[in-house]
């Protein structure tokens, strides 16, 4: 796999062209920052754009990734995975409130069971930042392991009777090989 290979998803901006997606991104870090890009993917099962950002504007472009003003989202890029296999992405609800740090604990320990733990986040209020009891996370599972199966309530590894639900859909599949 080449280094520094990232992804942006940009289905969940489905009415946008790649012209346009790239207009952005040359907007926002020129053609200059960047090694090259890659229109990957199809508008049925999911438009991805392969971007590789010089080391000079990879700080800035991880901590930023892209604003799309009119629709006010922010997409963040996606690291390229090593190896093969189904990437899921997973939108957790009913988290008990429990300290960040415990929580985030007890989720990976939890999510790890399924695959590995590609990003894990907590959604929090806009306004005041509260968290609400919903969060994400991104697994992948090697197509050469065997996981048990992703179910839709996910018990914590814990004395106490925690949960939380969670709802899926694998993304893709990938080999990327250089």
């Amino acid at each position: 796999m080449a280094p520094n290979a990232f992804y942006f998803d940009t289905s969940k901006i489905p009415n946008l062209t790649d012209s346009q997606h790239f207009d952005l991104i040359h907007r926002t870090y020129t053609s200059k920052g960047l090694k090259g890009i890659k229109a990957l993917g199809s508008r049925a099962n999911g438009r991805y754009i392969e971007v590789y950002p010089k080391q000079e504007i990879l700080d800035t472009f991880l901590k930023e990734g892209l604003y799309y003003e009119d629709q006010k989202i922010r997409l963040l890029p996606c690291k390229a995975i090593d190896g093969e296999g189904t990437v899921i992405q997973i939108n957790l609800s009913d988290i008990p409130c429990l300290d960040e740090d415990e929580l985030l604990v007890h989720l990976t320990s939890t999510l790890e069971k399924f695959g590995k733990v590609l990003d894990l986040g907590l959604k929090r209020e806009n306004q005041w930042g509260f968290f609400m009891g919903a969060g994400y996370a991104v697994i992948q599972q090697e197509t050469n392991k065997t996981y048990p199966k992703l179910s839709h309530t996910l018990a914590f590894a814990t004395d106490e009777n925690f949960f939380c639900h969670a709802r899926y859909k694998p993304k893709h599949i990938m080999s990327v090989s250089y």
